[in-house]
């Protein structure tokens, strides 16, 4: 599970993004891999952004590999999107 830190301002936004196995699971309604550490995460206070969370938001009923991935890599308009949901994660938009 591939995680990017970005610092703004010091503060660090932790982002999770799913594997396609995790999408997979919620399409499923299952719990997504990374879901302990999105609970500790929480916990500890840290700021972070789980994109399944986006994905499940703007895609319910099309959560499939085959419409995120390419191989084991997000695919050109995914990887635009999670680009997009950073961003607004931020507040840069």
């Amino acid at each position: 599970m591939p995680a990017i830190i970005l610092w703004l301002m010091g503060v660090p936004l932790i982002v999770i993004i799913p594997s396609a196995q995790d999408v997979e699971n919620a399409a499923k309604g299952k719990e997504s891999e990374h879901a302990a550490l999105n609970d500790h995460l929480e916990g500890k206070g840290y700021l972070f952004f789980d994109f399944l969370e986006s994905l499940r938001r703007r895609y319910p009923d099309e959560l499939t590999k085959d419409k995120f991935f390419v191989a084991t890599h997000l695919n050109a308009e995914t990887n635009k999107f999670l680009a997009e949901e950073i961003i607004k994660a931020l507040g840069l938009r």
